[in-house]
């Protein structure tokens, strides 16, 4: 997404927060790299005939003017979370995470930009309240269990933040663990948005400047 979407426009900054999605994804596939239809990073066989696209645009028309039959007729495929999770190597999973982080780092830095990484706000309290549900029960793994993978990758953005030399926004130590910031384990309220809105802005605003914007639509390495 960076070097597709993000180097063309030339940025000053790049502000990065893992979430709760790299764990999942690496719990259930092992890495970014896999065949699942929503969370793999490249796509084997696009579509290159007319006659695949034309098959592609009926199906959208078709799921635009008949939603519900067309759930029902669409044959079931493999959806994001069916992958099974067998025996978890928390090292393993950790490691390529840090992997998936330093080279966003380094891609921003061979760009021009400055990166700027956070850790995720969240609500996975050693005890949560009870109308707290736990979104992932169907992983086999214990509350306890999954909350301490996560901790760990928020402690793996720490110190890729540290090793590296790239300034932290510490959302986790910086955002109550509460309702008024979190409607659910890691998704923002209006008050957190705002919150975490202001911290980015204070950031930003300690970095060295950016120069005008005829230099910074123009830069590059």
């Amino acid at each position: 997404m960076l070097l597709g979407k993000g180097v063309p426009r030339a940025p000053d900054a790049v502000v990065v927060m893992h979430a709760v999605n790299d764990l999942t994804t690496l719990l259930r596939e092992r890495d970014y790299w896999n065949d699942n239809p929503s969370r793999g990073l490249l796509i084997e066989a696009p579509c290159q005939t007319s006659g695949c696209h034309l098959r592609i645009g009926l199906r959208g028309l078709g799921d635009a003017l008949f939603p519900a039959l067309g759930r029902r007729l669409r044959p079931v495929a493999r959806s994001e979370f069916d992958a099974p999770v067998g025996a978890v190597d928390a090292e393993a999973l950790a490691g390529r995470f840090r992997g998936a982080l330093v080279a966003l780092v380094e891609t921003a830095r061979a760009w021009g930009a400055t990166p700027v990484l956070m850790t995720q706000a969240n609500r996975f309290l050693v005890d949560p309240p009870p109308t707290l549900d736990f979104p992932h029960d169907d992983l086999g793994l214990s509350y306890a269990e999954y909350r301490a993978l996560y901790v760990a990758f928020n402690d793996v953005t720490r110190s890729v933040a540290a090793d590296l030399g790239v300034p932290l926004i510490d959302l986790a130590e910086d955002i109550p663990s509460d309702a008024a910031h979190l409607y659910d384990y890691v998704h923002l309220t209006p008050e957190g948005s705002r919150r975490v809105g202001a911290r980015v802005a204070e950031t930003l605003a300690t970095l060295p400047p950016f120069g005008d914007a005829s230099e910074s639509s123009t830069r590059r390495p």
